[in-house]
């Protein structure tokens, strides 16, 4: 049935591509058979012509836009006999690319008006055909090539990706077979004993797409510009936004190619050839010989859901962070090891349905001179088997086992640095002090202006006359993001600590009143990520009590191994077990 079902997709495929590449060569083809035509009347013989008749034609389209074209006739003598042809050129109906169709009736009727000849072009051959304009309109040519490479290009990559798609779920099916009871070796990257970053990849999908864009704003902006300038409808300057976007990702791919040359022959190892859910996970990056400036890198391991979302044309694919965690390494080092503990509530590795796909990663990120060190590597993960499961269950209760290394709570202080979070460490009569200052200010500074600008606008439309609701709307949501970005822009917090208790105070202009927590009172310490941007999570500190309040004591940090870090010296300092 899967068989059958997979060659009615692929089938589907090849005729909605087929559509669309037909298109782009019909298109093309339509342009091209002028080019034809002036190549074959390169010898054709020039005589003077005296026109008969030329008149201005239009066409109004149901978007308002108007093409034109011209039509008329003329006479000429060719080797003593007298010949009239309604061909003033090559080109067929009409159109609105550049002035050519206005500039080629003015010069005609100007001719007709006061009775000048005209140069003609005749076949040799075959002397009743003539035309006035043999020449080439690259303009038009440009047109059906900008048709042939979107339509065509678009209808060729999704014929490719169906035969490819196929072949690709014709391996897995082979391999799934193979390794039935081992889902981590079901795809042929996976199959290798180390990962390899897709920066090859993504360079490579970024400057395609930078080619399409550049090939189509590019001449729509050169045959634009003159018209807009001639008649000063400035406001039509605009268009020129799209070929910065273009040179903007072009520049994009260009950095991306970089980076990959760099750094793209890092190789990641992982114990077991995947990432265990419910367990402890290690592996190392192996780097080629490098010429590196920083010696620190952050390593982070992510669940992520990829998603569609929207329908149609507001249709996007997005993706949402389910659980992440982050810690610090040597990168100078042969090689840069890392430590993970997986939860075994968090989703399998799972891409079995396109519009909603769960995924892990693993990525390096290091601030280098030239290309940062930047590099996302897909990883599979999977639960552990029923063996593996009784085979952890035995080491936990073997006490030998147990003892023979340190356990992943008493390494948690060598996955980060403290340091790197931002607090500044000082010495006072109530102990060891620690300063939170304002944290991402920037970020939360522009969610806030956001919100203030939905407010204005709310404001704008309901004193110009819009429903009420718009302002309820707009007045709402924008205040919301606006309080709540400020709020976070301006957060700041100072903790001490003097050996049996913890103080703290928060506040955004200037510090609140000090709290006391006392080590007795304290049942745990806690990181809670409620806010991201892109891939990156921000935490907060969290002490819970015994009466079964949550304290915040810190906000808006990054990097969750230098946070476990931090807790651990709060720890130390109070003690605290």
């Amino acid at each position: 049935m899967k068989k059958k079902t997979d060659k009615k997709g692929l089938g589907c495929l090849v005729i909605f591509g087929g559509i669309f590449l037909l298109a782009g060569i019909g298109a093309f083809l339509m342009q091209a058979a002028p080019l034809y035509h002036s190549l074959l009347a390169n010898d054709w013989q020039p005589v003077n012509a005296k026109i008969i008749s030329v008149k201005q034609t239009s066409s109004n389209s149901s978007e308002g836009g108007t093409t034109y074209g011209v039509k008329g006739s003329f006479s000429y003598q060719y080797e003593g006999r007298s010949y009239t042809s309604s061909k003033l050129n090559f080109s067929s109906g009409t159109d609105n690319i550049g002035d050519y169709q206005k500039d080629f009736y003015q010069r005609l009727r100007s001719a007709q008006r006061n009775d000048r000849s005209v140069t003609a072009f005749v076949n040799p051959n075959n002397p009743s055909e003539a035309v006035i304009d043999k020449g080439i309109r690259w303009g038009m040519l440009g047109f059906g090539s900008i048709f042939l490479l979107v339509f065509g290009g678009a209808g060729g990559g999704i014929i490719f990706a169906g035969f490819w798609g196929q072949r690709k779920n014709k391996e897995e099916e082979k391999l799934q077979a193979e390794f039935q009871d081992k889902p981590w070796l079901w795809r042929e990257e996976w199959q290798q004993e180390f990962f390899t970053a897709n920066s090859k990849g993504s360079y490579i999908a970024i400057a395609i797409f930078a080619a399409f864009w550049n090939l189509i704003s590019f001449p729509i902006a050169i045959m634009a510009l003159p018209d807009i300038i001639k008649k000063g409808e400035y406001v039509g300057l605009f268009v020129l936004l799209f070929p910065l976007v273009g040179i903007f990702m072009a520049g994009w791919a260009i950095a991306l190619y970089r980076r990959h040359k760099r750094y793209g022959g890092i190789k990641l190892y992982v114990d077991d050839q995947r990432i265990k859910i419910g367990d402890i996970n290690r592996g190392y990056f192996q780097l080629p010989p490098l010429q590196l400036n920083n010696s620190e890198a952050i390593i982070s391991l992510k669940s992520i859901h990829k998603y569609e979302s929207g329908t149609g044309k507001d249709r996007s694919t997005r993706e949402k962070i389910l659980w992440e965690d982050t810690q610090r390494v040597d990168i100078f080092s042969s090689e840069s090891r890392f430590e993970f503990n997986v939860p075994s509530s968090l989703k399998e590795t799972d891409a079995s349905n396109s519009r909603s796909q769960y995924l892990w990663r693993i990525s390096i990120d290091s601030k280098q001179k030239g290309p940062d060190l930047k590099l996302d590597f897909e990883v599979p993960a999977f639960k552990l088997s029923k063996e593996e499961q009784l085979e952890k269950e035995m080491e936990e209760t073997d006490l030998f086992t147990a003892d023979s290394s340190p356990s992943f709570a008493s390494r948690v202080s060598e996955r980060g640095d403290w340091t790197k979070i931002g607090v500044i460490q000082s010495y006072s009569n109530q102990g060891v002090e620690y300063l939170f200052p304002r944290m991402n200010t920037l970020l939360w500074s522009i969610m806030s202006l956001i919100g203030w600008v939905f407010v204005a606008v709310g404001i704008g439309v309901y004193m110009h006359g819009a429903p009420v609701l718009f302002l309820i709307i707009f007045g709402l949501l924008g205040g919301l993001f606006g309080v709540l970005g400020m709020r976070s822009a301006l957060f700041k917090s100072r903790v001490y600590v003097d050996g049996s208790n913890l103080y703290y105070q928060i506040g955004h202009i200037t510090f609140g009143e000090t709290k006391s927590i006392p080590k007795e009172n304290i049942r745990k310490f806690d990181t809670i990520s409620l806010t991201s941007s892109g891939n990156t999570k921000y935490y907060n500190i969290l002490v819970h009590t015994n009466d079964g309040r949550k304290h915040t004591i810190a906000k808006n940090l990054k990097v969750k191994g230098d946070i476990e870090a931090f807790i651990t010296k709060l720890k130390d300092e109070l003690n605290y077990m």
